[in-house]
């Protein structure tokens, strides 16, 4: 990579997150593509996001939402007759849990739908090529892009939430130049052999994380220690972080290590908002980062001034996930 501003296209699981704490409920895009693009948007990076969504109230406000955040839609399809998944997140006293329907107006939420063969090479037009081509679902359309992407000489990223089609996965794995998974996401880490060049972060919760760089020896880094409020989106903004600081492409052993300790640091400071990406909506990029320096030497950072993102309501809207109950 170059001194210009650099790029990412990402791809994969793409919703309507509705975030509930005590205090309030709001509507954000979320899904790990969406985070990973977005905050690395908000580090100054050009950001695209392709998928396939609905044309319907939830996907007009994940295209609304990332396109506030600086996000490329123009890869971003709303199809007619498609529903956008949507998630509820419940958050409160550290505790963060997932529903897939709203309790008080009796909506079934639509799940995920993989990005498929066709739409991606439609798609991936609208966009171009870019530094870095970062997925999370292995199907017939992220695996195109990859390895349309990575002959235009982009770094593949591949982050799985958990094998899938085990041949789709195992082509992720065999593409990816850098592979990041949670230890109790993906338990087996089957296909996951060491290759020249290719760097692989396991992270671990509080236990912290560990990285190899091609068939090198695993190394170790703690998690740094904070009075966690949610830790929904920790390992997205760990992600970015470590994309950013490796932009350079460097592959050696200090140089990775310095940038999982750097994505454990704002990670870290994720944990004191709720919500996958509220960090960003509270503070600028100068003051997160020196929070995040405050957190790497020890000392509590001042979240003080946080605020809640705020309620979303229309008069025929659910109070408790705000879609439109007509719906």
């Amino acid at each position: 990579m170059t001194s210009r501003v650099p790029s990412v296209l990402a791809s994969g699981y793409t919703a309507l997150d509705v975030v509930r704490t005590p205090e309030s409920t709001w509507l954000r895009a979320g899904g790990t593509a969406v985070n990973v693009a977005a905050n690395l948007a908000f580090l100054g990076w050009k950001a695209a996001v392709v998928a396939t969504i609905g044309d319907d109230d939830a996907g007009r406000r994940v295209a609304s939402d990332l396109e506030k955040d600086g996000v490329d839609t123009s890869g971003l399809e709303l199809r007619r007759g498609a529903r956008t998944p949507v998630v509820v997140h419940e958050i409160q006293d550290g505790d963060h849990r997932f529903r897939f329907g709203c309790r008080d107006c009796g909506r079934p939420y639509a799940r995920h739908r993989p990005l498929v063969e066709d739409a991606a090479i439609r798609l991936a037009h609208q966009v171009g090529p870019a530094d870095v081509f970062f997925f999370d679902r292995a199907s017939t359309g992220t695996l195109r892009l990859a390895c349309a992407q990575a002959q235009a000489g982009a770094v593949v990223v591949y982050e799985p939430a958990s094998e899938g089609r085990a041949r789709l996965h195992r082509r992720a794995l065999q593409i990816a130049e850098i592979v990041k998974y949670s230890r109790e996401q993906l338990p087996e880490r089957r296909g996951l052999d060491a290759s020249a060049g290719k760097v692989v972060i396991e992270t671990d919760g509080a236990a912290g994380a560990r990285f190899r760089v091609g068939e090198g020896a695993w190394h170790r880094s703690p998690a740094y220690a904070v009075d966690a409020r949610d830790a929904g989106g920790a390992g997205d903004w760990m992600t970015a972080i470590v994309l950013d600081a490796l932009r350079g492409g460097s592959r050696l052993v200090r140089d990775v290590r310095s940038a999982v300790k750097l994505g454990q640091g704002y990670a870290a400071l994720s944990c004191l908002f709720p919500g996958a990406r509220t960090m960003s909506t509270q503070l600028d990029a100068k003051q997160v980062g020196s929070r995040v320096s405050a957190i790497m030497a020890g000392r509590e950072p001042d979240v003080s001034a946080s605020r809640s993102p705020g309620a979303m309501f229309d008069r025929d809207n659910c109070p408790a996930c705000l879609l439109p109950v007509s719906a």
